[in-house]
């Protein structure tokens, strides 16, 4: 109920700030759990139609799934690279998404590899 409130405030919450507060809030109350913070952090960067996005807080918490998963969770890499990308820093976010081709299970292996060939190409095109 929590993640799905954060995922309707990301399009429709009456403004950043608000939904921000929110997203801190209930992160905090789940800190210890990799997949919650994963959750709510691939909505905020990966929903087009999010009008309050804050991608350094959804970084935030993809570093501490991040943590919690011992840097092996292919998915949870693969939303910490998309927050490094929606920062600009394209290098680091490509780096880490090679990780999670490595890390990635036979069934995502083909969407991870797909998301970094996009980031090479668009890389590439500067």
């Amino acid at each position: 109920a929590l993640q799905m409130k954060y995922r309707t405030m990301l399009k429709y919450g009456p403004n950043r700030g608000a939904v921000s507060a929110y997203g801190a809030r209930i992160a905090k109350a789940n800190w210890d759990d990799a997949m919650f913070l994963n959750a709510i952090s691939w909505w905020t960067v990966d929903d087009a139609d999010a009008a309050h996005r804050n991608v350094d807080q959804a970084y935030d918490w993809a570093v501490r799934a991040d943590e919690l998963t011992d840097h092996k969770d292919a998915q949870i890499m693969d939303t910490l690279a998309r927050c490094l990308w929606e920062q600009g820093k394209r290098d680091k976010a490509i780096a880490l998404q090679r990780k999670a081709v490595e890390h990635a299970s036979e069934q995502m292996k083909d969407s991870i590899q797909s998301t970094l060939d996009q980031y090479l190409t668009e890389a590439a095109q500067g």
